[in-house]
């Protein structure tokens, strides 16, 4: 897969028959042939790249660029992981000295977080499931998911 244009980056398949867990993260695209292998795949639990609700970042996927990987590999449950969920003042020491190494300067210009508010996205994905039968959720950090027997080689 892609992160960003010109970065590949790995995505894993675990698993064999229909209880598969497909694990794709820090990606924006995923080439034609992979997905075409991805959609003869019957996939349990995809877990996919989401950094932020909507608009999708140089480098990694949004919210409703993950719902249309989930629509076309139709997986039995969908996570959404990369969330970014820090405060743009606990980052800002970080951020100007980014901006300092770029231009010279201190100042930051225009500066915007990714955060996605976890309860309300879920409830708003949530009716994916009631209205289009897919099951897309946003992943939390510890999280644990019971799979079905998944058979390895």
């Amino acid at each position: 897969v892609f992160h960003g244009e010109d970065f590949l980056s790995l995505g894993f398949i675990f698993g064999k028959g229909e209880n598969k867990f497909v694990y794709i993260s820090d990606m924006t695209i995923i080439p034609p042939r992979q997905m075409d292998y991805l959609k003869a795949t019957e996939i349990y639990l995809l877990v996919i790249d989401a950094l932020s609700e909507s608009k999708s970042h140089t480098t990694h996927q949004g919210v409703d660029d993950a719902i249309g990987v989930a629509r076309t590999l139709k997986p039995k449950l969908t996570l959404l992981v990369g969330m970014v969920s820090f405060s743009p003042l606990q980052m800002f020491p970080f951020f100007v000295f980014v901006r300092w190494l770029q231009t010279g300067k201190s100042k930051i210009v225009n500066f915007q977080g990714h955060n996605v508010e976890h309860e309300s996205t879920n409830k708003k994905l949530s009716r994916l499931k009631q209205e289009e039968g897919i099951d897309v959720q946003l992943a939390y950090d510890g999280q644990s998911v019971s799979l079905p027997s998944v058979q390895f080689l």
